[in-house]
Order: C-alpha cells, then structure tokens, then sequence
C-alpha cells in the first residue's frame, strides 16, 4: 500500500515527463545528444499541452495527498473496490473538483481536473461519466427547465444518483435498434417502459448494479400507435430513502471483470413500469397532455443525432482517458530506461538502456503519437462542447463522426503503448505498483464500450467516403506537394496540412474505389484496424 502523498507525487512525477505538468524535467542519465538536434524547452510543450498554467491540475494533486482514501491497495476485493470508488468520487464532489456544468463554467479548469483524476484512478473517472457526463449530462442537454430544477442539482450534489441505460443485450452500437419500449398511456398521462424481450435487457450499465437511483433510460417511443423512433426518459430504479430496488424493476449485478471493478455494472429489465409523462426528456421531442408529439426538429435523422450528443460526451471522455493512461505508462517506462543500465565497454559503467536504438524504436514513436492524440484531442473535445452549449445540431452531428473515428485509433493506441510498456520495463513492469497492467485492464474495455472500435471506423470511413473533395484534382495537380522534399518545406505548416490533405483525399479514393468494386462483385469487406 502507497501512501495517498507518496502516489500522488508518483503520478504527478510521472506525469511530468510526458509534459502532464509544467514542472521541471528530472535529471536523468540521457543519450548523447546529436549536434544538429533542437532543444525542446519541457516547459514550452507542457503549455502546449496543457495551457500555461496548470494550477487547477495541482490543487487536485495536493488534495489528493492529504486524503486517505486516495492510497493504493492493491489487494483490495470487488467489493471494498466499489465502496472505495464512491468514497473518492464523493469526496472529490464534496471539494468541489467535480460539477455537472463544469465544462460550461470553466472550460480550462474541467480539462485540468479531469486529466488529473485520470491520472490517479480509472475507476473514478469512469464513474464520473457514468453520473456527470451522462447521467447528469443527459438531463442537462435532452431535458428542459421542469428537469433542470427537479433532479439537475441533487444529481450535482450526488444526493440523486443516476446511470444512463442505453446499451442492451442484443443492441449496442446499433441505438436505433434497441427494443425497449416506452408507450404513452392518454388516460393515466403515463409512459407505460417495458423490456419486451430478453436481448432488450439493458446491459453493462455503469453504476446499475448498486448504486443508481434513477436511470436515464432510451428506448423506443409509441404515441396512439404511431412509432417516433428513440427517445430518452428518466425512471426510477430504487427508493432514494430505503434504496430498495422499485415494484417492476429487476436488477442483476454483471459480475467481477477484468478491469475496472470499482464500478458496479449492472443490468436490469422492466416489467410495464409507469413513469409520469414529464419524465421524458423533451428538449428535441415531446408528448402533450393530449397525446400529440411535437419537435422543433422535423427530419428524423437529425432529431435522433441531437439525443445521442452524451453517447459523444462519453466517446470524448474515452479519448482524453485513454491517450492519458498512455501518457502515464510512457513516463514510467521512460523514466525506467533512463535509470536501467545494462552491457556496455569493458571497465566502464554500463550502458543505460534508453541509449540503445532498439529501446528507443519500441518507445519513442508511441511517444510521439501519443503528443499528436494530446494535442488533437482538446480542440475537438472544445469543438463538440462549443456545439453543444450552442444547440448546432449539425455541427454536433460533424464532430460526433470525427469523435468517433479518434475514440478507436485513441483507445488502440493506448492498448498498444501500455503493451509496450509493460515490456520495455521488463518485471519491474509486471508489477502492479507499476501501475502498467492496472491501467491496461482498465482501459483495455475502450475498444468496445461507448462503440465497437471497428463500427465506430465504418462509420467515418462512410462519412468521408459521401463528401465530395473539391480540392482532390487541386492537389493531385500541386507538383510541389509530390517534388519537393527540403526542410523547409516539409516543417512548413500549411505544406504540412497540404500533404496531409492530398493523403487523405487519395486514401478515400482508394476506399471508395474497394467498395465499389466489392459491391460490384456482391461483397464489400474491409480490412483489419492496420
């Protein structure tokens, strides 16, 4: 067990080395530096990273420090996992690090605290999704000023604790085709929600299990016979007194898994349970008292884009916590090549193991990638929440698309640094204070929640496939783009995004030039994630 101050300064080390803070670089045995390399100011790219100042992400560190709940225990059971995870986040909540409107608040302090949490405990970060982001999330953005004021602020304040319901059995990333049905009842003015078959259990419902009191739940709206397609609704799960689980509920825990067990997935059926018509959340579609719907969103597509914004919010949340635990397995890693010293000369010390090339090929390109899902990932995080907060629906539709496609390669990536990591620190990695294989059974289930990683691809690839490039017979006829090869060119900003451009817009081609001939031929199948 590490004490709560000794794990935070550990993590805070760390995370220093891939420019998580603005902080000084240790002094670590190094590589002989070329002559012609360029010096890299470490505090130049942390602000480049993270903004010029990182007081939020430290006051977070600090009080984590000095709170005892925050100490690792590795041994720790399913069970004493789950009570502990809530005990964080609660405290967390409680210190004010943690808010239903924080990204409309403060925009850089959201960023700062979350990244930090991160850091610390996947668990937590997750749960905070579960409960904020799309929970809470949900009401804030699919609910209306009867919602806001009814369950915003208890739910803020983790008074109302909360899950969102919409993966089942035999639906995932397929949404439109989830089964659970919700049909409006003119006389008693109810939704009548019900689990008409045993693959539309809603499944792997973080925070189901145990804790939820209320669940924003998506499913299939019937009005006076008529199908409008799928809706978000709130409905109690259990007694928010006794907590015990609600007449025509049923609940079942998912059971231990291979990561993340501080979060207590669950699922659950409903058997015709009655919730009052103002708990649908009607912001893009209503029921009157009188039985008619009504939406200020007349084409369907966009309406069903426009409930789906929280799905984008968690894949936002995926990118961020993925290209972070690889941040901290690198710095580890990293950190450990610089001090592991093995061979060299005859008489002289040994050689520290990042000096040799092939230490430095397992490493430092995934250090680079990761910088590149650091950078990207913010300004598209910043694109989807500017959208959102400003009602642009297909703005949020545009970047939902491009959120996705960054959630598989990000959540991939991770995989595979953490991999690596664990290996380039040899056994030292293969222990858990290491915290490499923690993090990577933690984050190993990005590739599947929130969207199967290869679905989520299609989707992109389908959406870049239907855009026409105005600009691809430009390109293809720019002879500077395919002739020059200089310095300045190639580090040249706007040549550097030509040439990506021109990438880009052939590979398209190409794809769509595949699928054309599959379906020519009565079969279209794309390859794998390489």
């Amino acid at each position: 067990m590490e004490s709560g101050g000794s794990s935070a300064r550990r993590v805070e080390r760390l995370a220093a080395q891939v420019g998580a803070t603005a902080g000084d670089r240790p002094q670590l045995a190094a590589a002989p530096a070329a002559a012609a390399m360029p010096h890299v100011d470490p505090r130049k790219m942390a602000a480049l990273l993270n903004g010029p100042n990182p007081v939020y992400r430290n006051e977070l560190f600090e009080y984590v420090r000095k709170d005892p709940v925050f100490r690792y225990n590795y041994n720790m059971t399913k069970e004493s996992l789950r009570i502990v995870t809530r005990t964080r986040l609660l405290n967390l909540v409680k210190a004010g690090f943690v808010t239903v409107r924080g990204r409309d608040e403060d925009d850089d302090r959201f960023e700062q605290y979350g990244e930090a949490i991160s850091y610390i405990d996947n668990s937590v970060s997750t749960l905070i999704g579960a409960q904020f982001v799309l929970f809470s999330g949900s009401i804030l953005h699919l609910g209306t000023a009867y919602h806001h004021a009814k369950f915003l602020e208890r739910a803020a304040r983790m008074e109302l604790r909360g899950c969102f319901a919409m993966t089942e059995l035999g639906h995932g990333s397929n949404v439109r085709g989830i089964e659970t049905t919700a049909t409006y009842d003119p006389v008693r003015d109810e939704f009548d929600i019900h689990t008409p078959t045993e693959s539309a259990q809603k499944f792997w419902i973080g925070g189901g299990a145990e804790s939820a009191q209320m669940a924003t739940v998506f499913a299939q709206l019937y009005v006076k016979g008529v199908h409008y397609g799928v809706h978000a609704f709130l409905v109690p799960l259990r007694d928010e007194h006794t907590h015990r689980i609600l007449p025509g509920v049923r609940i079942k825990d998912c059971g231990h898994k291979m990561g993340l067990n501080g979060i207590d997935n669950g699922r659950f059926w409903f058997d015709h349970v009655r919730i009052p018509r103002e708990h649908l959340l009607n912001r893009f579609g209503n029921v009157t008292r009188d039985g008619e719907y009504e939406s200020p969103i007349p084409d369907n597509d966009m309406r069903f884009a426009a409930s789906l914004g929280n799905l984008v919010s968690g894949r936002v949340g995926i990118v961020a916590g993925s290209t972070n635990s690889a941040k901290v397995g690198l710095a580890t890693a990293i950190l450990y090549a610089h001090q592991r010293r093995q061979f060299g000369p005859p008489g002289q010390p040994e050689t520290p193991i990042m000096d040799y090339q092939t230490h430095q090929f397992r490493l430092m390109p995934l250090l680079a990638t990761t910088y590149a899902h650091a950078l990207v990932a913010r300004p598209v995080r910043q694109r989807f929440a500017a959208a959102q907060r400003a009602g642009d629906i297909e703005a949020v539709k545009e970047a939902h698309v491009i959120i996705s496609g960054l959630k598989a390669v990000s959540s991939w990536h991770s995989s595979d640094t953490l991999q690596a990591c664990r290996e380039a620190c040899g056994g030292m990695g293969f222990k858990s204070s290491a915290r490499i294989g923690i993090l990577k059974a933690d984050s190993d289930i990005s590739s599947t929640y929130e969207g199967d990683n290869f679905v989520l691809l299609q989707q992109l690839s389908r959406d870049l496939v239907r855009r026409s490039y105005p600009r691809l017979a430009q390109l293809r006829g720019d002879q500077e783009l395919r002739t020059r090869a200089d310095a300045a060119f190639l580090r040249d900003a706007d040549a550097q995004l030509r040439l990506f451009e021109l990438r880009e817009a052939d590979l398209v081609t190409r794809l769509a030039g595949h699928i054309k001939a599959g379906k020519a031929k009565g079969a279209c199948r794309l390859g794998g994630r390489r």
